[in-house]
């Protein structure tokens, strides 16, 4: 009688354990859905505050070229600005999301 109640413990315990890992992996895509929401959010507001920062920097270049009358340093600084700046980020950009592509699973229609 001894071995049947342990046996009895046993897959008790083992039918808890099953059902705590049908609700975690029913729980899975739920918490998927939640972090791209809060990587898209943070990507948003990242975005937003690079391209607020690039507008007032090359409004502060114009400025300066204008108020300089000196065309050819803001051009340039123009040109500086976009190739260390903007490019990289682009090319970063671009790069992630086409090589994400590769990497991700199949969803089921």
């Amino acid at each position: 009688m001894g071995e049947n109640e342990g046996s009895d413990s046993t897959e008790s315990r083992l039918a808890a354990l099953s059902r705590e890992i049908l609700r975690e992996k029913q729980s899975l895509p739920h918490s998927s859905d939640e972090n791209r929401a809060s990587r898209l959010y943070i990507m948003k507001n990242v975005m937003i505050i690079y391209v607020v920062v690039l507008v007032i920097l090359a409004l502060s270049i114009l400025l300066g070229g204008l108020f300089s009358k000196d065309w050819n340093a803001a051009s340039r600084s123009l040109t500086e600005v976009a190739t260390t700046l903007v490019l990289p980020i682009v090319t970063l950009v671009l790069g992630y999301y086409f090589g994400r592509e590769g990497r991700e699973p199949t969803k089921p229609q």
